[in-house]
């Protein structure tokens, strides 16, 4: 048995069932996962070789589809506090793939 969640630590278990028995698999208790380790202070460009912008657009109301620009750039500033962080991001439209001919 396997339970994740967002925000928790993931669950990993066993139960054995025998032939035409129930198992009681009991309460299961998920404990908030530490927060993430923030990267250090400093700037930090993005490598479209690693990094992807997509997104999900409705079509005629009725349809999802997915899609993805193929060229972009920017950079991340890291601050002490997260707050006073930024980013900035060029996207050209023009490189926009649905993969919808």
């Amino acid at each position: 048995l396997a339970i994740t969640a967002e925000g928790f630590t993931p669950f990993h278990g066993a139960v054995t069932v025998t032939e035409g028995a129930h198992a009681t698999l009991g309460d299961v208790t998920l404990q908030v996962a530490q927060p993430p380790q923030l990267p250090d202070p400093g700037d930090w460009d993005i490598e479209p070789n690693h990094s992807q912008i997509g997104f999900t657009a409705r079509h005629i109301g009725m349809a999802r589809i997915h899609g993805r620009f193929n060229t972009f750039a920017g950079a991340v500033r890291i601050a002490d506090r997260m707050e006073d962080s930024a980013m900035h991001v060029i996207i050209d439209a023009a490189s926009i793939d649905t993969n919808v001919q």
